[in-house]
């Protein structure tokens, strides 16, 4: 996330036939509200307490990648 400059992302991911979890892609306006419902992770708070915390500065460890 760091590397991005976000603050919050989700990410997608699937598990091959052969039990190996394999990244697709990271959404920084994924959707989250149904794992407050399902285990009741309190997602929504920690994300209000991130918006109204104090800026952080960061600062890539190398350039982006080339698309």
């Amino acid at each position: 996330m760091d590397y991005f400059f976000l603050n919050y992302g989700a990410i997608d991911i699937i598990l091959t036939p052969e039990g190996k979890h394999v990244f697709l892609e990271l959404n920084p306006a994924g959707e989250f509200f149904w794992l407050e419902r399902a285990p009741g992770l309190p997602i929504s708070d920690a994300i209000a307490d991130l918006l109204l915390s104090p800026p952080r500065i960061y600062l890539p460890t190398s350039p982006p990648p080339r698309c």
